[in-house]
């Protein structure tokens, strides 16, 4: 490093008029107040060495030396290049000798019409499979490395890729629209809404263009400057922002409202504007300065509505305080106050000359006259309550908004009813009109936005998006059109090229999660209630078909329960016959319990409709239910005997059902909280039950009496269980604790604390060697000999829903929403991961064979079993006859929707 003459620091430059004297920054500034002292000249220029004729030899004796260096590396390269082309010709030759033989056994196929049967499923393979090969890879010695992949007829890609990649907007408003505005020019739409954005539409080509981003409450009001270059928002988050509408970007804030804004209104010649709020104060804003310039406080509450006099002299306010104020702008005094017995005021329109002021209110429009102070007349308008009024731009016609959801047009000469808009499903929010008069826009709490035509009296269109998430997206394989699915329970269908919705698939009952590209006219969509198969070219539904949630499992396994989410029929299923055996057919509720009995003969479900039933599987009936409980029943569960029914509620009360002679046989009562959980001895002597009193209590059934009541927990209790041997009861709350206790001694036996998050679940293993409890997140097998923690598994990345143990004690089953993974104890890891693609909605039941799990098939067309030691899914039935005509349509395509397992020895 060359080092300045001065300080020793880094030298920048030399001083040529010093004889090349080093200096560096700081050096050379004092270096030239030294060359003025002396009135001499400073020249400053590059750094220039000359080195010493020794070090000047050194170095060409260095690169000489490294040149023959590289000369003999190429030689080298030579010689091993010739071994190389020689074994990379052997390898060539061994490959190409490979493929033509793959080659020939395509050509034996190709040049065959008829075939024998067992080529059939070869033709069918060849024809939906695509043949993969890996990258040739010399260093391996392997060049034909290949696979099959079912051919794909769509891509998935995200939302963000949509709006990057395409310029598509695929998701409008997703809460309530609170108002809505029009450039001047007529080509753009401008809407506020609960969801915080503030979006722009172009009129002509009916697409959502822009988003807006700056508020982070409600954007309760628009306004759009008359050279539309930009736009006033006002938000409860108490500020207004100003928007350049030639960038579409955020330009000012203004804060001053202590509480939200309802209204703003910008002046003719763009210079000041006006808010109102819910601080009951009217604000006047320099817009050239952007600040405040006048506070106006008069009204008595909120100011929902405010505007300005064409000639900017009058500001005219509306409140809840059923007054319409007058104020002065220039002076900000107030000039007059309007009143009369009405409703608060909800909007205000003033006329083009100012002589008349329009508000809404209850169900009425009243009409002021400007000059003379006083009301006109009044129109008994609408069902339910104005919502927002405004004027043509030749002040003939009035539009008003209703909660009544229509908009009306009036004449506002002689005060008569010209047309109504029907159209909404929902309260109407806010209404504009485009300058030119032929067209009205207006928006909805339920988040439509629709354009009416006042020439022809009727709906022009309606603006199209998504008005729930966007939860999935597909393009075609010719990227000519996109798919989404939205929690709005809509499927739409885009053209790319145009950036327009082209159709609106309606048919889902719930959010639709997933879609799948079937060939290149059909495709699939999900939800957790059905799936449905569409033909794009025909833009109609071709099937639904149902899809069940598992809901249990007889202890034998030979029969399934399933159900419709929601407030559905459930059915039967006997899985080994594949084929229903009981359907409940008019009995529709939302079950939080179903149990079958050990011998199948009956079964038991519990339900929001305070109930307990009780089901002749034999017969096929409906044997008799119980009314009893006073609140939503939460757990049952079916002696060993098959005897007694216990159930559980949140009117505190447990109670037991006699079976036999079909009657209420107890009540037991003594919680002071709701009943979370219960379970019965083996021996069926003792009934547990837990509770939000944070209380375990022990029941004894044979003398109908109160046991004990274990006494421990700090917080509400989730989960009991009580050992295979009758002795150990265990304990779950959300004070994150897992509790053992003594069954014999009614006392705490041992106090199991790690969990970070509220224990929802607890469980013995068969031997009574471990309990097993889960919380939102985690899994912990605790080792009751021992005392102490025996596992701990983290890996679930949505909600636990449930968790078991297989019969020899070796693995912990649970599954989220989207994933059941298979924990190994003895190697306190994760042993296998069983999932659906796209994060599709999975649930396991775990199964009385040792090695056995139950899986609901992806979209619930069907039920399959995982084989733990043999590592093997297999299809066991479908529940409908349409889930198994598409698979046996589709084989390649429904492969894809097969779980995808993955083996996982990675210790936790």
């Amino acid at each position: 490093m060359l080092k300045c003459s001065d300080c020793k620091t880094l030298a920048l430059r030399q001083c040529n008029s010093c004889e090349g004297k080093l200096l560096c920054e700081k050096c050379s500034q004092d270096h030239i107040f030294y060359h003025e002292a002396n009135n001499s000249y400073c020249i400053f220029g590059r750094i220039r060495v000359k080195l010493p004729k020794k070090k000047i030899q050194q170095l060409r004796e260095s690169i000489q030396e490294s040149i023959n260096t590289i000369e003999k590396q190429k030689l080298d390269i030579m010689k091993e290049a010739e071994i190389i082309i020689k074994n990379i010709t052997n390898i060539v030759t061994k490959s190409h000798d490979e493929l033509d033989k793959i080659i020939d056994e395509y050509m034996k196929y190709a040049k065959i019409s008829v075939f024998e049967a067992q080529d059939v499923i070869k033709v069918e393979d060849i024809i939906n499979e695509l043949l993969v090969f890996e990258y040739p890879n010399f260093s391996s010695e392997v060049l034909t490395k290949n696979w099959k992949e079912s051919k794909t007829y769509g891509f998935k890609i995200s939302e963000e890729a949509i709006k990057s990649e395409y310029n598509l907007l695929v998701k409008g408003h997703t809460s309530r629209l609170n108002c809505v505005a029009i450039t001047s020019d007529n080509r753009y739409l401008l809407t506020g809404s609960n969801d915080r954005t503030i979006r722009i539409w172009d009129i002509q080509e009916m697409r959502q263009e822009s988003i807006l981003l700056g508020h982070t409450d409600n954007v309760a009001c628009l306004h759009i400057s008359n050279n539309n270059q930009f736009a006033l928002s006002g938000s409860f988050d108490k500020s207004i922002i100003k928007w350049n509408l030639i960038e579409n970007r955020q330009e000012a804030v203004f804060k001053g409202h202590t509480e939200r804004i309802n209204s703003v209104f910008i002046s003719n010649d763009n210079t000041f504007f006006v808010s109102g709020g819910s601080d009951k104060s009217v604000r006047v804003w320099n817009l050239l300065e952007n600040k405040e310039e006048a506070v106006l406080n008069s009204h008595t509450k909120f100011v929902n509505s405010v505007a300005i006099t064409s000639d900017n002299l009058f500001i005219v306010s509306g409140s809840s305080d059923r007054t319409i104020n007058i104020w002065k702008l220039i002076d900000k005094s107030l000039v007059i106050t309007l009143s009369e017995n009405c409703s608060y005021i909800s909007s205000i329109a003033l006329t083009k000359d100012n002589k008349f002021i329009v508000s809404g209110s209850d169900k009425r429009l009243r009409i002021w006259n400007f000059e003379e102070k006083n009301i006109e007349a009044t129109i008994e308008a609408h069902d339910y309550k104005v919502t927002c009024v405004t004027l043509t731009s030749d002040d003939q016609f009035i539009i008003s908004g209703s909660n009544d959801n229509t908009i009306k047009v009036w004449n506002f000469k002689d005060r008569s009813q010209v047309m109504t808009f029907q159209g909404h499903s929902s309260n109407v929010s806010s209404i504009a009109i485009t300058s030119d008069d032929l067209f009205i826009i207006s928006g909805s709490i339920g988040c439509s936005l629709i354009m009416w035509n006042l020439l022809k009296k009727q709906m022009e269109f309606k603006f199209c998006c998504h008005i729930g998430e966007v939860t999935c997206s597909m393009l075609t394989k010719n990227k000519k059109n996109l798919i989404t699915c939205s929690s709005d329970n809509t499927v739409r269908v885009w053209n790319l090229k145009a950036r327009k919705e082209e159709t609106v698939f309606e048919g889902h009952t719930s959010s639709v999660y997933n879609v799948e590209i079937i060939n290149e006219d059909q495709f699939l969509t999900a939800s957790i209630n059905e799936a449905i198969i569409w033909s794009m070219d025909e833009r109609k539904m071709i099937e639904k078909i149902p899809a069940y949630t598992v809901s249990a499992l007889s202890i034998d396994k030979k029969l399934c329960v399933t159900y419709l989410t929601g407030f559905n029929p459930f059915k039967i299923w006997n899985i080994k016959e594949k084929q229903l055996i009981f359907d409940s057919q008019e009995y529709k509720t939302w079950i939080n319990a179903f149990k079958i009995a050990s011998d199948n003969s009956f079964a038991v479900s519990v339900s929001y409709d305070e109930t307990v039933r009780i089901w002749n599987l034999n017969e096929k009936k409906l044997e008799i239910f119980f009314s009893d409980h006073n609140g939503e029943i939460r757990c049952a569960i079916i002696s060993r005997n098959n005897k007694f029914a216990v159930s559980g509620a949140n009117d505190k009360t447990v109670r037991v059902w006699d079976l036999v002679n079909k009657k209420l046989e107890a009540v037991f009562i003594g919680h002071n909280g709701g009943i979370n959980c219960i379970d019965i001895t083996s021996d069926n002597k003792y009934i547990v039950s837990c509770s939000n009193d944070i209380t375990v209590r022990i029941w004894n059934l044979f003398e109908k009496k109160e046991e004990a009541v274990l006494r421990g927990h700090t917080e509400n209790l989730k989960s009991v269980a009580i050992s295979s041997n009758n002795m150990l009861i265990a304990s779950g709350s959300i004070d994150k604790t897992v509790r053992v206790w003594s069954l014999d001694n009614k006392k705490q036996e041992i106090l199991f604390e790690g969990h970070t998050n509220p224990v929802n679940h607890v469980l013995f293993s068969y031997d009574n060697k471990y309990v097993v409890s889960s919380s939102s997140d985690d899994i912990r097998v605790w080792n009751i000999q021992e005392k102490k923690q025996e596992a701990f598994f983290k890996g679930h990345i949505s909600y636990i829903k449930n968790v078991n143990i297989t019969k020899d004690s070796k693995f912990v089953v649970s599954s989220d929403e989207n994933s059941v993974k298979i924990w190994n104890i003895e190697k306190k890891c994760l042993e296998i991961n069983i999932c659906n693609q796209d994060k599709i909605p999975i649930s396991s039941l775990i199964s009385e064979d040792v090695n056995k799990i139950y899986i609901k098939t992806i979209f619930g067309l069907g039920l399959g079993s995982f084989n733990i030691s043999k590592r093997k899914f297999k299809l066991k039935m479908f529940f409908s006859q349409e889930a198994e005509k598409l698979y046996n349509d589709y084989p390649n395509f429904c492969k894809l929707l097969l779980p995808k397992i993955t083996e996982n020895s990675q210790t936790t």
